[in-house]
């Protein structure tokens, strides 16, 4: 019987964390997670996948989401945390159930990611924190991964990470920046365009109305 796509991007991912390169991808982005959402006491990440950032950091009070059954399924082994089935433009989470929330390369994925962040602000508690990360298309590392013909970078549905974080100030008081460089297997600190994988937007949930 042949394995559907959701099984086969399983895997992909599995393999990806377990190599060298994806483990020094992952503890970065589970160190500077950590750095930003230190002393939050509930956090919802939305898009979790496989779980290997929950897998990386016990000691923080964090829930998953992700479409996928197969994706949790993959969780569930890899960390006890809660994980739960659903959409991010339409949360099963009630109205200020988090005090952070973080969207890791999730966003430029979705068919409406304006409607998950509206979702996201309603289910925030006043003055909760937001962490987005995107791929960043102009980097030499995406330009790279995105030429091979069955890359999941080419799924991307939005590519202007500049778009993504002024919508995203719709809603919260936010910055973005270019952040973790990529030459190779390389993993090194930059904020250079060129280099940078990803296009890192921080936040805090903003008075504003949501609207999706």
């Amino acid at each position: 019987m042949p394995t559907s796509r959701t099984e086969e991007d399983v895997k992909k991912f599995v393999r990806f964390c377990k190599s060298p390169f994806g483990k020094k991808v992952m503890d970065w982005e589970a160190a500077f997670v950590e750095r930003q959402l230190r002393g939050s006491q509930r956090i919802l990440n939305v898009g979790c996948g496989i779980g290997s950032l929950e897998e990386r950091m016990p000691h923080l009070n964090m829930v998953g989401l992700d479409s996928s059954a197969s994706m949790l399924a993959e969780a569930r082994q890899r960390s006890g945390k809660p994980f739960v089935r659903g959409q991010a433009e339409k949360l099963p989470f009630q109205k200020g159930s988090f005090d952070a929330a973080l969207a890791v390369t999730t966003l430029e994925f979705l068919d409406d990611y304006r409607k998950a962040l509206s979702e996201i602000h309603r289910v925030l508690i006043p003055n909760g924190k937001l962490i987005v990360m995107v791929l960043n298309p102009d980097s030499s590392y995406f330009k790279a991964q995105a030429r091979r013909k069955d890359a999941y970078f080419r799924r991307i549905r939005h590519a202007d990470v500049k778009k993504i974080e002024k919508d995203i100030r719709r809603l919260f008081r936010a910055r973005g920046k270019y952040a973790l460089g990529i030459k190779g297997t390389d993993v090194f600190e930059s904020g250079r365009k060129a280099h940078a994988a990803l296009f890192i937007v921080k936040g805090i949930k903003s008075s504003g109305r949501a609207t999706p």
